[in-house]
């Protein structure tokens, strides 16, 4: 559904946009979650093959470019899409995001079963009491 969505909504503007695979989808996804554990100013900064922007988990100079080429990283990110505006109810303020927190709800409740009890302490939720 994102594939096609995202395609969709690209080909309104650059009508020979190339159709998004999924693999692509999840590498977007995968770069996301590595950009939020060595964020810099700059996206591009990433693709630049210094070290200092690196994620650990990649171990290689070059690793944002070893998954996707930055202008496709760019051209994706600019045209992503996850929702029909079409089959939607305009009472609802969250109908973007609805489609994706429900998809995300029903993979995690898959993946995941909590017990009647669950502990959270300061390794997950931040403290700031002295």
């Amino acid at each position: 559904m994102i594939c096609l969505q995202t395609t969709q909504y690209a080909r309104k503007f650059k009508p020979k946009f190339k159709h998004v695979k999924r693999s692509e989808i999840l590498n977007i996804f995968g770069l996301f979650i590595a950009r939020m554990l060595r964020p810099c100013k700059q996206v591009r900064q990433h693709w630049m093959g210094s070290f200092l922007y690196s994620v650990p988990m990649f171990q290689t100079e070059d690793n944002f470019r070893s998954v996707m080429l930055y202008h496709r990283f760019e051209e994706i990110r600019r045209f992503f899409r996850y929702h029909d505006d079409a089959n939607c109810d305009k009472t609802d303020r969250g109908f973007r995001m609805r489609s994706f927190i429900d998809f995300m709800k029903d993979r995690f409740t898959a993946a995941y079963n909590f017990s009647s009890v669950v502990a959270f302490d300061e390794g997950i939720l931040p403290v700031f009491s002295r």
